[in-house]
């Protein structure tokens, strides 16, 4: 039994998803707090603990009292003498126009789904110090991600919840208590029943998920067993989506349709990997790279993901010859600004030539190809379109031996925040993405050296390099409609590395 005889206090364990995750931890061997305010709830959930063979203690707990949660916790201890996990369930939601919405409304939201967590952790968190383990789980939810109508309070607490997992798993850096998010899409319990059985959006919602279906209370307790057992011991700061695969569709097959993606550096690395996704939700890609072969492989990969990829070969660098290339495309509606290198060197022993090169591709060429495509999408403004400029982490916090990478990924950054502004009017989003230490060919030949890749890993809270894939989904995000309200800002694809 993965969690035997440990103790887990789980707040709003009373009924639906809390009632479900209090079973799944028994199952293993858990004995349970239920910290819920509903008794009568509370007592049922407590009896089907001792049929299955385990015991529970109920403590009437307002998770919106700073005294009822610290009384809760001072119980646990006198009743079980330690604490092990906690989970962070209780929340509530008022759906209400924005103009609705009460002081009292937001205040109640974030209350609840916000201040609490952080209360109830930093309760626990001296207890879990004295064990010399533990593990928080916070609730997030699919709105944790995006905007959802007529939730401003419940987007804006559960957002914060993201922030407050990472601070959290930060802060304790060396205690061994791992802090994560679990982020549930459309489960149907008591919370969601109206909108599950409405038979206008019930299915129909449903649909929008990549199973088919609404989620069960059930379909949360495997995550939450794994996140309180040793099987998660090397996860922290993170987060789990539960939502049948509904966010990851927000950008799917056909999202893109009718739509020109422009790449550059297109040929390998995190420039293929964008190619692919994009093709993958349906842009026909223009892919820019100095290498033909690398174009050629590109193309078998673009044909897989059924789209069509017009080849440019061509250094980016040579401006007369992009510009000569690029006006010859009719429409281009999206831009992904990616070709860049790095050539690392103390700043004492900086060469004129790599200062010169990395100024040259990494800013100047981005500046070039932006200013190029914007004439033709200011000439499309119907159509409008999305700049992603990639930057770094280190477009955003300094590194030794990196500096002129640094220069010019911060000068990306405020490229960016100038052009999103005066773009903005001519329906031209402008955004960045920054990634950590990618596995690309280029970092796996920075890697090769283990002091550098153990200093990298250390400075990201998750403690890995992120992957491909990592980046080209944030990419494909910001260029979708679902980001149509986001210009002149970064997206941060860095384990938290910023965070610290």
């Amino acid at each position: 039994m993965k969690l035997k005889d440990r103790v887990a206090i789980v707040t709003g364990g009373g009924k639906g998803i809390g009632q479900e995750i209090c079973l799944g931890l028994v199952k293993e061997g858990a004995k349970i707090v239920i910290a819920e305010i509903d008794i009568e709830n509370s007592e049922k959930a407590k009896k089907k603990i001792i049929e299955a063979g385990s015991e529970a203690i109920i403590i009437k707990t307002d998770v919106s009292n700073q005294k009822s949660i610290n009384e809760m916790v001072d119980q646990t201890i006198k009743h079980y003498g330690k604490i092990d996990i906690l989970i962070n369930n209780a929340g509530i939601r008022h759906v209400k126009k924005l103009l609705d919405h009460t002081k009292q409304d937001w205040d109640d939201m974030i209350s609840v789904n916000l201040t609490a967590p952080f209360l109830a952790s930093q309760a626990v968190i001296p207890h879990m110090i004295k064990n010399g383990k533990g593990k928080i789980i916070n609730f997030g939810s699919i709105a944790s991600f995006m905007g959802r109508p007529d939730r401003i309070g419940y987007v804006a607490a559960k957002s914060g919840v993201l922030g407050l997992t990472r601070a959290l798993s930060v802060d304790l850096t060396g205690k061994n208590i791992n802090v994560n998010t679990i982020c549930p899409g459309l489960i149907s319990t008591s919370f969601n029943q109206k909108y599950a059985e409405d038979p206008k959006h019930g299915e129909a919602w449903g649909k929008e998920t990549v199973v088919g279906r609404w989620g069960e209370p059930k379909d949360i307790v495997g995550a939450a067993v794994f996140l309180s057992s040793d099987d998660s011991d090397f996860i922290n700061g993170s987060e789990i989506k539960i939502d049948g695969g509904w966010l990851s569709s927000k950008v799917r097959r056909g999202e893109l349709d009718n739509e020109y993606a422009l790449v550059t550096g297109a040929g390998k690395g995190l420039g293929r990997a964008c190619s692919i996704a994009l093709a993958e939700a349906g842009a026909t890609i223009i892919g820019l790279s100095r290498t033909s072969s690398d174009l050629d492989k590109l193309e078998k990969d673009i044909k897989k993901a059924k789209s069509k990829l017009i080849k440019i070969n061509c250094d980016v660098m040579d401006y007369q010859e992009l510009s000569k290339k690029l006006k010859k495309l009719k429409i281009i509606d999206i831009l992904v600004n990616n070709a860049g290198t790095n050539i690392p060197e103390s700043f004492d022993k900086v060469k004129q030539e790599s200062l010169n090169y990395l100024i040259d591709l990494n800013l100047k060429a981005a500046f070039n190809v932006a200013q190029i495509v914007v004439k033709k999408m200011i000439k499309n403004k119907k159509r409008g379109g999305s700049i992603i400029n990639m930057s770094s982490q280190l477009g955003h916090v300094g590194m030794s031996g990196r500096n002129v990478y640094n220069l010019t990924k911060f000068g990306i950054e405020g490229l960016t925040k100038g052009m999103g502004v005066e773009l903005a009017t001519k329906n031209i989003r402008v955004n960045t993405v920054a990634p950590t230490f990618v596995e690309t060919p280029m970092v796996k030949k920075f890697f090769k050296n283990k002091d550098f890749k153990k200093l990298a890993l250390g400075n990201i809270p998750m403690g890995k390099a992120a992957k491909e894939s990592d980046v080209a989904t944030a990419v494909c995000f910001l260029a979708s409609d679902a980001a149509a309200m986001i210009t002149g800002t970064s997206i941060k694809v860095d384990g938290g590395w910023t965070a610290k």
